[in-house]
């Protein structure tokens, strides 16, 4: 269940403040220039609030596990601000060849998807498509390499015989119809990480997948490592191989590497995958 927190700031006269909540029970306090925390009362409650300008409002969750603090400003009429808790997640699964799959929420009520926590590997790779194009160590002197120099004809080919291999423990996990796929533009900019902290980068090759760095979603070598196709035939992320500098514009988070038709693959692009809904494959 999603919590969604909606503040109602009501000016007549007076000015009132009206909180509400679903679901309720969420403690407000106003955090004061000071620093001092006062404690206004859970939702849903009123009191009343006399002058215009600016307030720090701080919502925690019943059980002390969630904290949104927003700073807000009231003025005259009728103001919405909302604050939104992610919801649990729950634990990652590992499918029928080793991808472990952690779920990733979306605000709202759009429901989520599942995401590989790893760039798909050599012998994941193998496993489906029956051969492995690497240019870095093959395995299984290093079973943890990701695979690399795959063209996004194939890493959307190994997607669909996933998807026809895994279809009974998908149906047994009341995952019917749920498919593997590449990352859209937009889904691969949600969980990624803006910013190049955990970034594999200034490398002569890429690294084993499961020694890298996680992110806050728990996802390893999403910057940096190898680019990663995403479904309109860009790779985004940035390699190994990239640094700042003279191409350092390479690794900013928008930037979508774009190969050419004469050039399928390259050596430092990999892929990962995807779980989706029947909704969202739809769309595609």
């Amino acid at each position: 269940m999603t919590s969604f927190v909606a503040v109602f700031v009501l000016v007549v006269g007076k000015i009132p403040l009206v909180l509400t909540s679903s679901p309720p029970e969420l403690k407000v306090y106003q955090v004061l220039d000071s620093g001092r925390r006062e404690f206004i009362g859970i939702t849903p409650t009123n009191r009343p609030y006399q002058p215009t300008g600016r307030m720090s409002l701080e919502f925690i969750k019943w059980d002390g596990t969630q904290t949104n603090h927003h700073d807000v400003t009231l003025w005259p009429g009728v103001t919405n601000i909302g604050t939104y808790f992610r919801p649990p997640r729950p634990p990652a699964y590992v499918n029928s060849i080793g991808l472990v799959m952690e779920w990733m929420p979306e605000d709202g009520d759009k429901g989520g998807f599942w995401v590989g926590k790893y760039e798909v590997t050599q012998p994941q790779y193998e496993a489906i498509m029956g051969a492995n194009p690497s240019k870095h160590g093959k395995a299984p002197v290093v079973t943890n390499l990701p695979v690399d120099s795959v063209s996004l004809s194939n890493a959307l080919e190994f997607c669909r015989q996933l998807t026809q291999r895994d279809a009974t423990s998908l149906d047994q996990r009341s995952l019917a119809g749920w498919t593997y796929a590449l990352p859209t533009t937009n889904q691969w900019s949600y969980f990624a990480e803006n910013t190049l902290t955990n970034a594999v980068i200034r490398r002569g090759r890429p690294e084993p997948v499961h020694t890298l760095g996680t992110n806050d979603w728990g996802l390893a070598g999403v910057r940096g490592n190898l680019w990663e196709w995403c479904a309109e035939g860009v790779a985004r992320g940035g390699a190994y191989d990239s640094a700042p500098g003279i191409y350092g514009y390479m690794l900013d988070f928008y930037y979508p590497l774009k190969l050419a038709p004469s050039q399928p693959f390259a050596f430092d692009v990999g892929f990962r995958c995807l779980l989706v809904p029947p909704k969202t494959a739809a769309q595609r």
